[in-house]
C-alpha cells in the first residue's frame, strides 16, 4: 500500500497563528461552507517514485459539465462515480504528463472486489485515465490503482479509501 506523499506537513504549518481574530473566523467559516457545500471528492491522492507520480482523484459523475460527460461517454447518474488518473514525470525543466498503462480496482468493506475499467483521455495533448464505478451512498471503497509508465519509468502504485455520497 502506498503512503499519501509527505510534504504535506509544512503547507499544515504555514498557517499564521499570529493571524487576527477575524482572519481566523473569516478561515474557519469558508472552510466550513466548502464542507457543508458537497462531498469533497476532488481531493487528489499521489503516490511518488522517484521522479514519477501518480496522481488519482474521484469525482461524482453528476459534477461533470454535461457537455464533458457526453464527450467522454459518461453517463451522469447520482450512483455512479468517476476516477480520474494521471501519471506526472518530474526533471529540470519541470513536469510533463506520461502515458502509462493503468488498472484500477475498486474493493468494498466487504472485500468484494470489481474492476474499474480505465480508458486514456487526451485532450489538447494532456493525457489522463478515466474510468466510472457504481455505488451506494455512504459505501466505504478503497481504490487500488497500478500504473506503468510506457518507456522508462517504475511501476507505481496507490490505494486510497472514499467513502461515497450522492450530490443531492
Amino acid at each position: 500500500m502506498a503512503a499519501h506523499p509527505s510534504g504535506t506537513h509544512d503547507q499544515h504549518n504555514a498557517f499564521n497563528w499570529k493571524a487576527s481574530s477575524a482572519t481566523r473566523v473569516r478561515s474557519t467559516l469558508l472552510a466550513l461552507l466548502v464542507a457543508a457545500s458537497g462531498p469533497a471528492w476532488s481531493q487528489a491522492h499521489v503516490s511518488k517514485e522517484g521522479a514519477f507520480s501518480l496522481r488519482a482523484s474521484t469525482v461524482s459523475s453528476e459534477t461533470l459539465p454535461e457537455v464533458t460527460a457526453k464527450a467522454h461517454g459518461i453517463e451522469r447518474d447520482p450512483r455512479r462515480g468517476v476516477l480520474n488518473v494521471t501519471i506526472m514525470h518530474r526533471d529540470k525543466s519541470g513536469e510533463t504528463n506520461v502515458r502509462a498503462d493503468v488498472h484500477a480496482t475498486a474493493r468494498d468493506l466487504t472485500g468484494q472486489k470489481r474492476d474499474v475499467p480505465m480508458k486514456e483521455v487526451d485532450a489538447n495533448g494532456y493525457i489522463s485515465y478515466m474510468g466510472t464505478y457504481d455505488f451506494v451512498r455512504g459505501e466505504v471503497i478503497d481504490f487500488l490503482i497500478d500504473a506503468k509508465p510506457h518507456g522508462a519509468g517504475p511501476r507505481l502504485s496507490l490505494t486510497f479509501r472514499d467513502r461515497m455520497w450522492l450530490v443531492k
